[in-house]
C-alpha cells in the first residue's frame, strides 16, 4: 500500500545545467516520507519527537533515470519494502506521467538515545511497527 503526493520542482533546487541538483531528491524523499508519516495513525511526533529513539539513515542510494527539470511537476509514490526488527527500508519514486524519473531507497535503523547520548539499537515500537507491515508492498 503506497503514498503518493505531487511536488513542484522550483528555480533554486536546480543546478547550473537546469536539472534538479542530486541532492535534492534526497530532501524530497524524506519530506513525502515525513508526510506519510504525518497522515497516518502513527503521526509525525511519534516517529520524529519522542524522546528516548530515533530511526536514523543506515543507507541511502540513488537512481535517476530521466531528468527532473525546475518548473515542472512530479509524482512521487512512497512504498515501505521491508520491515525488520529493528529497520524499515522504503522506496520512493519520482515520476511524470509514465516517465518514470528517479528512485531512491532509504534504509533507517531504530535506536534508543540514552541521558548520555549514547546510541544502541532497538526494536521498532509496536505501534510503528504495525503500521509500517500494513504498508509493506505486495510482490507480484
Amino acid at each position: 500500500m503506497s503514498f503518493s503526493k505531487e511536488i513542484f520542482i522550483h528555480f533554486d533546487e536546480g543546478d547550473p545545467a537546469g536539472i534538479l541538483f542530486f541532492g535534492n531528491i534526497f530532501a524530497f524523499a524524506h519530506r513525502a516520507i515525513e508526510e506519510m508519516l504525518a497522515e497516518s495513525q502513527v503521526g509525525w511526533k511519534k516517529w520524529f519527537a519522542t524522546p528516548g529513539y530515533g530511526a536514523p539513515l543506515r543507507h541511502v542510494e540513488a537512481e535517476f533515470i530521466n531528468p527532473l527539470l525546475p518548473g515542472q511537476t512530479y509524482s512521487v509514490t512512497v512504498e515501505v519494502i521491508k520491515v525488520g526488527a529493528s529497520s524499515v527500508q522504503f522506496e520512493t519514486l519520482f515520476h511524470q506521467g509514465q516517465t518514470p524519473c528517479a528512485k531512491v531507497k532509504t534504509s533507517h535503523v531504530f535506536v534508543g538515545i540514552g541521558a548520555n547520548k549514547k546510541i544502541s539499537k532497538k526494536e521498532i515500537p509496536i505501534e510503528i511497527k504495525e503500521f509500517l507491515i500494513k504498508k509493506v508492498k505486495s510482490l507480484p
